[in-house]
């Protein structure tokens, strides 16, 4: 199919739907609203990266663009599919009466100046350069790496690649070091003041945290985004230092690395099979973790003897992993997962580190 045609359709149902902003705009806020009632927001950031993140400010930028644009991850397609049309054959209907019409460029839903404006690309030096100078500023203002890149922007960073080959990304990742080394700019706010609510939203920010942290239920990551997405009490601004910082430093505070997180998961998975005796593949499976650094977690939690019951948070203080936790094997290299991942034709089997006190 072409490019373009899948985001048109879903477009223009969404617009069907009544998901409209002005004339021809979609009220992406409302979709997403939708969606999260729909599917509920524990499904949703089970099945997509970004939302377990908090990172959805721009999780329907792929909606009524062009081919230029960063096209939006196939698990997204497909539940937005699904919320839209309910039907597989509606669905493959109208996307073949879309086809049918052949090429169609819409017109751009954002002002030009933004990052994420839709900028045709072709594969000329040119071309690159304005996909490179886009990508660039969104890892700068996601906190994004390559990896990050290559996993959320999979279509963008191929381009790059295609067009520039090596050349191409490596002119990136000097334009993220150049642009991440560069001093950040003194906010300059003689108007700014700390909110009124700054206290009380902080201490709802704390209780949502101690409330995901001791969940019994499948983990979800602790993040800034997930703490402010899933507190009720929410004031029109972002949480930011100037205007929250008391809001601001418990969020931070209160965030978990991707290891803790992974630790939390997996005594969740072990918990769900507590007093059985079944393979670690099957642990590691429901934990729905990269499987070599899961399989880590698991061996550095069975060496010692975590009671794997909720509160999982109680549980792992008490063995001395905390939410800053580095992991069992700090420095250790991982292969890439995913996308990431390079063919090496050679097959090797996954070898457990041994912990001490293990059996």
């Amino acid at each position: 199919m072409l490019a373009e045609n899948l985001p048109r359709v879903l477009r223009e149902r969404a617009l069907e739907r009544g998901f409209r902003w002005g004339a021809e705009k979609v009220d992406r806020l409302s979709l997403q609203a939708a969606m999260e009632s729909y599917y509920s927001p524990e499904l949703l950031a089970r099945l997509d990266r970004a939302y377990a993140k908090g990172k959805t400010e721009n999780w329907f930028h792929f909606l009524g663009l062009t081919k230029g644009a960063i096209e939006g991850p196939l698990n997204r397609n497909l539940l937005l599919a699904n919320y839209l049309f309910q039907d597989a054959e509606t669905f493959l209907e109208r996307l073949a009466d879309i086809e049918a019409q052949g090429p169609y460029v819409v017109a751009h839903e954002v002002p030009p100046d933004n990052a994420y404006a839709p900028t045709p690309v072709n594969r000329t030096a040119d071309g690159v350069s304005l996909l490179v100078d886009r990508l660039a500023k969104i890892a700068i203002d996601q906190n994004l790496d390559i990896s990050d890149l290559w996993r959320d922007h999979y279509g963008a960073m191929k381009r790059i690649a295609i067009a520039g080959s090596k050349a191409g990304i490596e002119a990136l990742k000097k334009v993220i070091e150049r642009r991440s080394s560069k001093p950040a700019k003194k906010l300059v706010r003689s108007s700014a003041k700390v909110h009124p609510r700054d206290a009380d939203w902080a201490e709802e920010i704390k209780k949502t945290a101690v409330r995901l942290l001791n969940d019994s239920d499948r983990p979800m990551r602790v993040s800034m985004g997930s703490l402010v997405r899933n507190t009720e009490f929410k004031p029109a601004a972002w949480p930011d230092a100037i205007c929250f910082p008391l809001t601001r430093a418990a969020c931070i505070e209160f965030q978990e690395s991707q290891w803790h997180f992974y630790a939390r998961r997996v005594l969740w998975a072990m918990a769900r099979h507590h007093g059985k005796v079944v393979a670690r593949s099957l642990i590691t499976e429901d934990a729905g973790l990269e499987h070599h650094r899961a399989s880590d977690v698991y061996h550095y939690l069975v060496s010692l003897a975590v009671i794997p019951v909720a509160p999982f948070k109680k549980q792992l203080e008490a063995k001395g992993i905390h939410l800053d936790w580095s992991g069992p094997c700090p420095g250790k290299e991982y292969r890439k997962a995913g996308r990431g991942y390079q063919k090496t034709g050679a097959i090797t089997a996954y070898v457990p580190p041994e912990f001490a006190g293990q059996t």
